[in-house]
């Protein structure tokens, strides 16, 4: 699973059907096979966060890209 800590900014967080707001010192946990995602929502400042990867394999070679809006390969 994956720990956020948002270090600084406002955004949206999506993990699977839920979705909520979270802001400066707020924390997300992210089940193991979850759909998730986090959207900036500052107006002038970037969102700023802190993700801490748990587990006995840790690898970024499992990502599945369901939805890109910014163009990155799948």
């Amino acid at each position: 699973h994956e720990l956020w800590t948002i270090v600084s900014g406002n955004g949206v967080c999506t993990v699977d059907d839920k979705v909520f707001e979270v802001a400066n010192d707020s924390f997300v946990t992210v089940p193991k096979g979850a759909r998730h995602r986090i959207e900036n929502t500052s107006d002038v400042d970037d969102l700023i966060i802190a993700e801490v990867q748990v587990g006995d394999y840790i690898s970024e070679s499992d990502i599945v890209r369901y939805q890109d809006d910014y163009g990155r390969d799948k």
